[in-house]
């Protein structure tokens, strides 16, 4: 099982990151297959495009995903947070007059919560990260 949110999503990602380019490079292949066809024979020109489209686009949320788990991070050692919070969430930002954190915890973060949410029905998934 993940330890945190982060690592779950991280995991979550690279799952979907290795599926989705194994799919997409057999999607090629189809492709390729499909014009080599005699032109009667052919399922239409590139009839496997929309498949190599839903692919990238699979691949592009998974690098917004990876994008805001950059931001949305534990703090590190050398910096001052790591001191009073050291599993506050940076992304989540500052607030008060001694820059206290938002977010104290950064199961908590509600912004990787909603990334987490994707993935509900994942045997990892904590009701704690559920949004109501």
């Amino acid at each position: 099982m993940a330890e945190g949110i982060v690592a779950f999503l991280t995991i979550r990602y690279d799952e979907g990151e290795k599926t989705a380019t194994g799919l997409r490079s057999m999607v090629r292949s189809l492709n390729e297959i499909n014009d080599r066809m005699p032109p009667d024979s052919r399922r239409g020109t590139h009839i496997y495009d929309a498949g190599l489209w839903a692919l990238d686009r699979v691949l592009a949320d998974i690098a917004a995903g990876r994008s805001i788990i950059t931001r949305h991070r534990l703090p590190a050692e050398d910096e001052w947070q790591s001191r009073w919070h050291p599993r506050m969430c940076i992304g989540c930002g500052e607030t008060g007059e001694f820059s206290d954190p938002r977010i104290r915890k950064i199961d908590n973060c509600p912004e990787l919560r909603s990334l987490a949410n994707v993935y509900s029905d994942h045997a990892d998934f904590r009701s704690e990260w559920a949004i109501a």
